[in-house]
């Protein structure tokens, strides 16, 4: 049967069938998902350049292997406020994105015209309607 301790995989000891063995790998996969939301507010006069900003590096993470990752913005109904949710296979592909050139210069001057201080959540993975990551 499937343990959990603290969300982590400790023991199973039943692959008797395929859903049982398919079960397992997919929490697997989960234990070490990187979940990532921040929020935050921009000035008003910044939210279009925020917005191009956004598709820049978006455009950039297109090129990288999507099956390691999911980035999402959006944006909330004040249209000052906007919605980043990141989701990484592992801390590779995190310091990847992290780390390209237009996400480091959007969040060089998104930092420079902010209305309130980015709010960083770090989330568990329950579960989705779909495969995230295909294997």
């Amino acid at each position: 049967m499937l343990q959990e301790n603290q969300g982590q995989i400790r023991k199973f000891d039943n692959f008797r069938d395929q859903s049982n063995f398919n079960l397992y790998f997919t929490h697997l996969k989960i234990a070490n998902m990187i979940v990532v939301k921040v929020t935050y507010k921009v000035q008003d006069a910044y939210v279009n350049t925020n917005k191009e900003s956004i598709q820049s590096f978006l455009a950039d993470f297109e090129r990288l292997d999507p099956t390691q990752f999911v980035y999402s913005v959006f944006q909330g109904a004040d249209s000052n406020t906007f919605i980043h949710l990141s989701q990484y296979k592992n801390k590779d592909i995190q310091q990847t994105l992290l780390n390209t050139p237009s996400f480091l210069h959007f969040q060089e001057q998104r930092d420079k015209n902010l209305a309130t201080e980015p709010q960083i959540e770090v989330l568990n993975f329950i579960g989705s309607s779909k495969d995230i990551f295909a294997i």
